[in-house]
């Protein structure tokens, strides 16, 4: 998972912080696959 992760983050990095976050959410609502969260998850994001 942590590879594919970095690798949606790399083809991703130029799109707007706001399309960034729904992409990440989606991905991960899509790949929870309807099972309830039991973990935290934090994703920060920063631009310069």
């Amino acid at each position: 998972m942590i590879r594919q992760f970095r690798e949606l983050l790399y083809k991703n990095h130029h799109h707007p912080m706001a399309q960034q976050k729904q992409l990440l959410e989606d991905t991960l609502r899509k790949w929870m696959n309807g099972h309830s969260q039991i973990d935290d998850i934090l994703v920060f994001g920063a631009r310069y």
